[in-house]
């Protein structure tokens, strides 16, 4: 597989249907919004998880994940930057749609894949994936525009 003309890919995920999981959609859908169209920053939605995320990601330098996040302690709205050694190794699955985004990267270069070879991901605690419903609750709705802002800022040079 060849390199796409698109160094960077936005990729949200999330799932439109169960409230705040939508962060990471509407984040990147704020995000293009915001950017004039350029040819080296590519912006997707995607309700996958596992290996099916590394069909999207290949060919990209760069890849910057959004998506929702649910820790002990965290407060709805907090919005975290991390990256691809933030997250523990897991031994491989019977499923691989159960594949943390670490494995599935590390599967894609031992397949001689072009995986990105930056990761910056972005995580928005949840308040609510559990009711199925669309729409965030109102302080993860308002980490939406700072997440953006964050993106923006820090990751996707606007020169």
């Amino acid at each position: 597989m060849e390199r796409t003309s698109q160094k960077t890919l936005v990729l949200g995920l999330g799932n439109e249907l169960r409230g705040d999981d939508a962060v990471g959609l509407r984040v990147v859908r704020k995000l293009r919004r915001s950017l004039p169209h350029r040819d080296d920053v590519a912006f997707q939605e995607a309700s996958v998880a596992g290996l099916g995320i590394l069909d999207l990601v290949c060919g990209y330098q760069n890849l910057i994940v959004v998506d929702a996040i649910e820790t002990e302690g965290g407060g709805p709205g907090q919005i975290y930057r991390l990256d691809e050694e933030s997250f523990p190794r897991k031994a491989p699955s019977w499923s691989l749609h159960g594949l943390c985004l670490s494995t599935v990267l590390e599967l894609g270069r031992r397949c001689g894949c072009p995986v990105p070879e930056k990761v910056g991901i972005y995580a928005i605690e949840v308040e609510n994936i559990e009711t199925w419903h669309q729409g965030c609750t109102q302080r993860v709705q308002q980490a939406i525009p700072l997440a953006a802002q964050l993106i923006l800022r820090k990751e996707i040079s606007t020169h």
